[in-house]
């Protein structure tokens, strides 16, 4: 018996060069941890969601964070009064900071009537529970999945036949994107209704039939474009890497296989070993390595090769790159990997609150805009009545809410504001006293005009040098 044979390698009938192919095969397909070729995966939005947020740790922390954010604040709904404001306000609103919060708070109060409208209002019964199997946080959470995973989202609404209560919709339903296809009509009609491809006889009629959606260079930004298209690679590369890191802890027991390293002369002249001697030299082997330590010699008889059964340099390459993958994927998704993905050990304080802040206001505000905008008022609402306005107040967020009472702080000290507009601003009563809607100054501020006639004359008898 040869000594691969010994090993496992081939039989007595195969050569040594047959049995070299072998090992080199065993190698080259992975079998011993060799390399092992990059499979891209499908680019479709199935894909995206099946890979990406089902099956990647990182993807699904990052959007989840994002997800629970947006649910974490509730809607509003006013009653307009001054449609101009209303724009305007739309306008400082998309672009959202904390130092504008004190020009909102004044749009706002010309934009809507003052009390926000509560109570059994059918329209606030949906925002509170938009169907009977979904929460409020649950539907926007879909709606950011849907939208950023596949690119757009569609929400079906459903009026009840005959009620006298409202001519609105009563309840609202998130569809699956991914299965939903828009079926384009005879002439200029470019969308006359859309199916699910699961069940493609169906038709679901455009009018109850909300679409938000990213924009799409391909076909004019009429399918919506997923945040994964252009991270497709990077989908795969970084799953590739997820499972290098689990090939290493699979492989934390024999690292190596080895063999004698004689000629087939010499290795056809080793005594045949049963399973016991073979199970006694492997033993040796290992007790000898071990008693030699870390950096120590290890004698044997025989000369010994070794094929290793670790991770390729190729393998640990990509295993070294996931913490630059993680940091993309959060700036795909605009917010920061130290509050997202909690790396933040050797950071200031400071440093953590303005990263804080911007992923918020960089990864989270913008979609809720765009829900704001193409469903809640556009669809929604405007199925309630023309003067109903939903809005949300993004000085709830804890993070915004810090950065806005400092900033209130500062804008006191500026005395271009009244008291109450800084109340406002920080969730305070209105101040009934005399000064709560006047501008307050420091007492030790004079005109420039007077300050002429505190300073010496120049001339005359009082002129001194």
């Amino acid at each position: 018996m040869t000594a691969l044979e010994w090993l496992g390698f081939g039989t007595k009938k195969k050569s040594i060069e047959v049995q070299d192919q072998q090992i080199i095969r065993l190698v080259f397909n992975g079998e011993t941890g060799g390399y092992k070729p990059l499979l891209y995966f499908a680019d479709n939005t199935n894909t995206y969601i099946e890979k990406g947020y089902l099956g990647n740790h990182v993807v699904f922390t990052i959007s989840d964070w994002i997800g629970r954010k947006m649910g974490s604040i509730s809607p509003l709904v006013y009653k307009v009064k001054n449609k101009k404001a209303v724009k305007q306000y739309n306008t400082f609103q998309k672009g959202f900071t904390a130092h504008n919060a004190i020009r909102l708070s004044q749009l706002r109060q010309k934009a809507f009537e003052l009390q926000e409208i509560e109570g059994e209002h059918p329209l606030m019964d949906i925002l509170e529970k938009p169907n009977p199997f979904q929460t409020w946080s649950e539907f926007i959470y879909g709606y950011f999945i849907y939208k950023a995973f596949t690119g757009r989202c569609y929400i079906k609404g459903v009026k009840a036949d005959g009620s006298t209560r409202t001519k609105g919709y009563q309840e609202v339903y998130l569809m699956p994107s991914q299965y939903i296809e828009a079926v384009s009509g005879e002439g200029s009609v470019v969308v006359d209704y859309y199916r699910d491809s699961r069940v493609p006889t169906e038709k679901i009629l455009t009018e109850d039939i909300c679409v938000i959606k990213t924009f799409s260079p391909v076909d004019g930004g009429f399918n919506g474009t997923s945040k994964f298209k252009s991270a497709s690679k990077l989908l795969t590369k970084s799953s590739d890497a997820l499972d290098a890191e689990t090939e290493t802890m699979q492989n934390r027991g024999a690292k190596k296989i080895l063999f004698p390293n004689l000629t087939p002369e010499q290795m056809a002249n080793l005594p045949t070993m049963s399973g016991i001697q073979q199970d006694q030299v492997s033993e040796k082997i290992r007790k000898s390595i071990k008693e030699a330590g870390n950096g120590g010699m290890a004698l044997n008889a025989i000369p010994l090769g070794s094929i290793d059964l670790g991770l390729t340099p190729v393998d640990l390459n990509i295993l070294a790159s996931k913490e630059y993958d993680d940091k993309a994927w959060c700036s795909l998704f605009h917010v920061s990997d130290m509050i997202v993905l909690n790396n933040h050990t050797t950071a200031a304080n400071e440093t953590i609150n303005q990263n804080m802040v911007s992923s918020v206001t960089n990864g989270v505000i913008p979609d809720m805009e765009d829900f704001k905008e193409g469903f809640l008022n556009n669809f929604l609402a405007k199925s309630h009545g023309e003067d109903l306005y939903v809005d949300f107040d993004y000085t709830e967020f804890p993070e915004i809410y810090l950065q806005v009472f400092a900033m209130a702080k500062e804008l006191k000290e500026t005395e271009v504001v009244t008291v109450n507009e800084i109340r406002n601003v920080i969730k305070y009563d209105n101040y009934e006293g005399d000064n709560g809607d006047k501008i307050l100054v420091s007492g030790n501020k004079k005109i420039l005009d007077d300050i002429q006639f505190d300073l010496p004359q120049v001339g005359g008898d009082n002129m001194n040098l």
